[in-house]
């Protein structure tokens, strides 16, 4: 019975293999292109993308719309024949011009000029919007390359689990328990990697949607970045936003053109003009030629002003009510939205440094504890694969923290309509537990190490001190590694204090003896 087993843990430890190169094989296909920059994103996007292309395009078409407002209707000729259509006996030529009343004119490419500006603040806002999904996919890019990478290197150190497991399973030391646990977080590691394929091929989808590319155009992985700090208050970001938001700037040019048009429509009460000139010849083949010339001047008389202009003046005042009701509604909500975006990044920020400083060196201390009680069978082989596993998903969770703090950036970015923040020296948010892959000699009983993450070429020096302060020390070491933690924590006075006590001691023992 116990053959049969052993044959069905290697046959699922077969295929749990395949999958794996399988896996490793799509991962791989990101890792073989070269690097992509954000800013080389951003900048192919605004060039490239087809909304701004469209809106560029409309931008030209109004503003050559202003000189046509402010022009005067194309003026009027004409030839009358009198008696039978015989130029010989009259003819009369005739020339008419309108002029619209006083002011109408400069209203009407002021209207024109609005409009051309507003267009270009909606590309104005496009824009903002683009760059904002291209900083979401982009980072989405980066929580995924990170997390396969840990994925990768957690998959191939609970390879060497299985083989720990199977080996002290067959000299009767370990529990079947154990090899079936390990192939269990194998299989779940296998599934994390299906999953974050899955999502690379989603952001690179949306990526190339935004740069005007094929859907399927292979993307190569995303570079470090360092966090930005942002520190302006509620207040400042606000006006911010009334100063540079490319939709209330619109929203406002709205409310002028609109309050353009109803003085517009005011003048409508003021006459138009036509000047009509005629130049008459009669007689010319009778030959008694005459000729005369006749000036005039039609007036426009608003008769029905009440059905007609005042009607057309109450319609541009609602029109007025509405577009500054409009922009109240919209600043209203965009104040709503930065105090969100706010309160989202505060939350993402102490999560930062909740895994920076906090659960991500605790998770370390645990697995090397369990390490070391696990080499000397004081501690089961679960208890270590929980540690392990617990230290992955930790990281994975730092890292979706740091890019949510970018993405919702990103947001607030265009929230307010201007760049914020200040980036942070290089490699200063790295992750504090940057463990190494362990040994595959069963007999070593190695320790599970999560993979690290890659520092950014400003702080290799210092994230590579780290990760050797970081890595697994021998089991010896590590308890006296915890207590000078534990000491650095508040610890620290109670061996003083016990020093203390120790020496008051050898001092009242010395007096004892001076008396005798």
């Amino acid at each position: 019975m116990k053959r049969i087993t052993l044959y069905v843990l290697i046959l699922s430890g077969a295929l749990a293999f395949t999958s794996c190169l399988v896996v490793t094989v799509h991962a791989e296909d990101a890792s073989a292109l070269p690097p992509v920059q954000l800013s080389r994103l951003i900048e192919t996007a605004l060039r490239d993308n087809p909304d701004l292309k469209a809106l560029r395009s409309r931008i030209e078409a109004n503003r050559a719309k202003v000189p046509q407002a402010g022009s005067l209707p194309n003026p009027e000729v004409g030839v009358m024949l009198a008696d039978g259509l015989d130029p010989s006996r009259g003819v009369q030529f005739t020339a008419k011009q309108m002029f619209p009343g006083s002011g109408k004119l400069g209203l009407m490419k002021e209207v024109a000029s609005l409009e051309a500006d507003r267009t270009a603040t909606d590309y104005t806002e496009k824009a903002s919007d683009i760059v904002s999904q291209v900083k979401s996919a982009y980072y989405s890019l980066y929580f995924v390359d990170r997390s396969t990478e840990i994925a990768l290197t957690n998959k191939s150190l609970l390879a060497d689990f299985v083989k720990i497991a199977e080996t002290k399973y067959s000299t009767g030391a370990g529990l079947q328990q154990d090899v079936l646990r390990a192939q269990l977080a194998q299989s779940r590691i296998l599934d994390d990697l299906l999953m974050l394929r899955q999502e690379r091929q989603t952001a690179e989808a949306r990526l190339n949607a935004l740069l005007n590319r094929p859907p399927d155009t292979p993307i190569g992985p995303a570079v470090e970045f360092t966090r930005h700090e942002v520190s302006l208050s509620q207040a400042q970001l606000e006006q911010m936003a009334l100063e540079h938001r490319a939709m209330l700037k619109g929203m406002a040019l709205m409310t002028a053109a609109a309050q353009a048009e109803e003085r517009l429509a005011r003048r409508d009460l003021r006459p138009d003009y036509e000047l009509q000139v005629d130049l008459n010849r009669n007689g010319a083949g009778m030959g008694q030629e005459m000729r005369s010339v006749s000036v005039g001047v039609m007036v426009s008389l608003p008769l029905y002003h009440r059905t007609k202009q005042d009607k057309a003046i109450e319609q541009r005042e609602h029109e007025v009510n509405a577009a500054q009701s409009s922009y109240q509604a919209q600043r209203a909500m965009v104040f709503s939205m930065i105090k969100d975006r706010v309160s989202m990044l505060e939350r993402a920020d102490r999560q930062i440094e909740l895994f920076h400083s906090g659960i991500i060196p605790q998770a370390q201390l645990s697995l090397e504890s369990a390490r070391a009680g696990y080499q000397v069978n004081k501690v089961d082989f679960l208890t270590l694969l929980d540690n392990q596993m617990s230290l992955y998903n930790d990281l994975r969770d730092y890292y979706r923290a740091l890019t949510d703090y970018e993405t919702t950036l990103a947001e607030l970015e265009q929230t307010v309509g201007a760049s914020l923040g200040t980036r942070e020296a290089a490699g200063a948010q790295q992750p504090a537990a940057e463990a190494h892959p362990a040994s595959a000699d069963p007999a070593a009983a190695s320790a599970p190490a999560a993979s690290a993450p890659r520092p950014s070429a400003a702080a290799a020096a210092a994230t590579k001190a780290r990760s050797q302060a970081a890595a697994p020390q021998p089991a010896k070491k590590a308890q006296p590694a915890l207590k000078r933690t534990t000491k650095s924590a508040g610890a620290a006075g109670t061996p003083r204090r016990a020093g203390k006590h120790k020496a008051g001691g050898r001092r009242a023992q010395s007096a004892k003896k001076v008396k005798r």
